[in-house]
Parts: structure tokens; sequence; C-alpha cells
């Protein structure tokens, strides 16, 4: 079987420092898999999981291997890529683009080349199951913090990704809305 995604002796280190920043011997992420990273601030998180979004990666010296089903990810196709790998950022500021709630779904669906009935569908299925009908014709700069972040991941959603990579994804959110 093929992994999701894979790491092979993985070390970053970014501009101007001394210190690797990351350092990754190996990590196997399997379809299915539901993995969790803990650590203090600054230990690396979220320069891993940028490395899992080739558009993403940080500034700086890398060593290793990093795969996408087998291939490299540096040869893996920018459409492939942004419809395949999602990721929401942990300010959900950092990932709005457009200025309201229908927008900001449709947006990664045009950009892919989506036909407008497969737009309407998607959108409509994951509104409906996400529950936010009521935000659709909402300007994105009247939400609350907690409100974007959903926007955000269900505008990530909404492209079926095949790995979803999230970034402290509960940090706007009230315990109800986690």
């Amino acid at each position: 079987m093929v992994a999701l995604a894979e790491i092979r002796n993985l070390s970053f280190t970014y501009p101007e420092e001394k210190k690797e920043a990351l350092v990754m011997n190996s990590l196997v992420i399997e379809e299915g898999d539901f993995l969790v990273l803990a650590g203090s601030s600054g230990s690396g998180k979220t320069t891993l999981l940028r490395h899992f979004k080739k558009e993403l990666w940080p500034i700086g010296t890398r060593t290793g291997a990093l795969f996408y089903k087998n291939e490299n990810y540096q040869e893996l196709s920018d459409i492939r890529s942004a419809t395949e790998i999602g990721m929401v950022f942990l300010n959900p500021e950092n990932q709005i683009v457009v200025d309201n709630v229908m927008g900001a779904l449709a947006f990664a669906l045009e950009n892919t080349g989506c036909p407008p009935n497969t737009i309407e569908k998607r959108i409509a299925e994951l509104i409906s199951f996400l529950g936010f009908q009521d935000l659709l014709e909402q300007s994105i700069h009247t939400l609350s913090g907690g409100q974007k972040q959903l926007v955000n991941l269900a505008s990530v959603l909404i492209l079926q990704p095949k790995l979803l990579v999230l970034d402290e994804p509960t940090a706007q959110l009230d315990p109800i809305a986690t």
C-alpha cells in the first residue's frame, strides 16, 4: 500500500539561523490516519505542517525527501497539490481572499476549473452538513474569529482533499464550535 504522505530524513534551517528548526527522521501517513502534533511554542509544529503543502514551504535550507503518494513533493503539479492537499492556517485572516462567505467557498473550486453546477452542488452539500446556511450571504468582515475559521475550514473541505493539514484549527473557536 502506498503511503499518502511520507517524510524521510528531513531537516530544515531558517535563513541566518545556526540551529535546525526541524529534524524529522521518518514519518509515514497512511490514508485514514488521524495524527496530532503536540509540542511547546516554537518547537517546529507549524514548520513541519507547512512542509506538507509545497506552495507554503518555508524559505531556508532543507535536506531529506518528502513524498505524496510516492511522488516527490517538488514534482507534484500545482493543481494536484491545490486540490488534494488542503491546509487551514492558525490565523483565519491569513487565508481569506474574498469579501463574503459564498465567494470564499466558491473561490478554490472556480480556480481549479470546476463547472458552475458542481460548485453550486458542493456548496449546498457542505453548508447543509456544517449547518451555517445563515452565514452564506454575510460579509467576511462581519464574522467572529471562530466563524472565519469555520469558513476557512469549509473552503478547504469543499475541494475534498485527500490530505488535510490543520494548524491549531480550534484556536479561534469556542468549546461548542470546537
